[in-house]
């Protein structure tokens, strides 16, 4: 995918760092450990989709929300990583975007749904949502201060007590990566002047549609199979007869199968 001949560029906000940790589990994993562990993955997760990733954090070091937006200048869109907490109890997965902006709707809209298609219906699905608005009276810096198409995503709650270990698996933290490179890339194929190279054309061509018969039409095929049975009848009789051949088929059943320093 490209923009004005060349990669379409996100940058990869890993929230908190350094001396701000972000949330911690009951075990005491960090909030900013597992963001950055996710981003690094998505990273690769992304090239492999041909979309230049980079990231505003690459140690866990402190970067000020002011120049995490200076580092997203270059990028096309920007997408902030990160758990939420509440009371240890709460729990799910939710993503926010900013006010105004259909695009930053439409990102995030993109990414919960693929988070929610891979972490599955055991998660609770918060769904998206505008900062500040009714439902969500925070307004986050990175979503108010951004220029270009932005989300913030809360994998999950950290310090929940089954969801903060699972968070801090590699397997989880290589899933969640994979989802969301697959909402990004949904999403920058949406994005005003993308160049979709020849294999990527062919995945949106609309599959050709079967022509539907005409009441006459079936009438007319079911008339022609219905004399072909008839002719065949007395060779069919003659094959059972002789124990060759049997008429009646045999049918078998398949299976059918709450962030710190954001504002």
């Amino acid at each position: 995918m490209k923009i004005d001949g060349r990669r379409i560029r996100v940058c990869i906000d890993a929230g908190h760092g350094g001396k701000d940790s972000g949330a911690l589990s009951r075990e005491m994993i960090k909030e900013c450990d597992v963001a950055l562990a996710v981003s690094k993955e998505l990273l690769l997760q992304l090239e492999k989709l041909g979309i230049h990733g980079y990231l505003s954090r690459i140690t866990d070091e402190y970067v000020s929300l002011s120049e995490r937006i200076k580092r997203s200048k270059e990028a096309d869109c920007l997408i902030s990583i990160h758990c939420n907490a509440f009371n240890g109890h709460a729990r799910g997965v939710e993503t926010i975007y900013p006010k105004p902006g259909k695009l930053g709707k439409a990102f995030a809209n993109y990414t919960q749904q693929a988070l929610m298609k891979f972490v599955g219906k055991e998660h609770l699905d918060r769904g998206i949502k505008m900062s500040p608005s009714p439902g969500y009276n925070r307004n986050l810096y990175i979503l108010r201060m951004s220029e270009i198409p932005t989300c913030l995503t809360e994998l999950e709650f950290i310090d929940h007590p089954k969801w903060g270990p699972w968070l801090n698996t590699e397997d989880v933290q290589r899933g969640l990566a994979f989802a969301l490179a697959d909402g990004i890339g949904k999403f920058c194929k949406t994005l005003p002047g993308v160049e979709l190279d020849g294999s990527e054309l062919e995945k949106k061509k609309p599959a050709k549609k079967a022509k539907k018969k005409t009441k006459k039409q079936a009438r007319q095929s079911d008339r022609r199979k219905k004399k072909q049975d008839i002719k065949r009848m007395p060779e069919d009789f003659e094959s059972v007869a002789s124990g060759e051949e049997e008429i009646f088929p045999s049918f078998n059943e398949l299976d059918k199968e709450i962030d710190l320093d954001l504002e």
